[in-house]
């Protein structure tokens, strides 16, 4: 077997530290049972008006213990960009 010098070995182990610091652990229960949440309402049946429309939390990361985060967003108000010119036929052009 050959031999590792150190330089390496500590260089491959500072290396893989982050990574051992960033990941969750696997071993999360999954939650008893669910919740539906019917489309427009909350799961906490709160209103969470924003200035374009609203916005509604379907599961919270107290539903599952930090892994997962879903909302609802629904524009209300009209907009975009500006319409694009088009052409149109009309009965007498070819």
């Amino acid at each position: 077997m050959p031999e590792m010098e150190r330089r390496s070995f500590l260089g491959l182990a500072v290396a893989s530290l982050p990574l051992t610091l960033f990941t969750q652990s696997s071993r999360v229960e999954a939650p008893a049972s669910g919740a539906l949440v019917p489309a427009g309402e909350d799961r906490f049946a709160k209103i969470r008006p924003i200035p374009t429309g609203s916005s509604t939390f379907k599961v919270s990361t107290q539903d599952s213990q930090g892994g997962l985060f879903v909302m609802e967003h629904s524009n209300q108000k009209k907009g975009g960009p500006p319409a694009i010119y088009t052409t149109t036929k009309t009965s007498g052009s070819t």
